[in-house]
């Protein structure tokens, strides 16, 4: 089984054969990409992920990950929802 990572378009794929909670992988993630946990925020099923979710309990495994620290360089904007203050994507 593996969990896979989507950042800026790109997938990332990680074995989970070692790792146990979400956590972990999410740990694993982020030393990949070279980023701080505090900058990302992770949705799964549209869900913003709870860190201590057993590994067991899930199945196809596919985490859309967010940096909510956009340089102004980038030409990615994300925007809060003013009714709901949920980041959105702008295209």
């Amino acid at each position: 089984m593996s969990i896979i990572f989507i950042y800026y378009k790109n997938l990332y794929k990680i074995d989970v054969k070692s790792i146990n909670t979400i956590n972990e992988a999410l740990t694993k993630f982020i030393s990949i990409i070279g980023s701080y946990e505090n900058d990302l925020i992770f949705l799964y099923k549209g869900k913003e992920i709870k860190h201590k979710i057993s590994l067991n309990k899930l199945n196809n495994i596919k985490i859309s990950v967010y940096n909510i620290k956009v340089n102004k360089s980038n030409n990615i904007c994300f925007i809060l929802c003013p009714k709901c203050q949920n980041l959105s994507y702008l295209n």
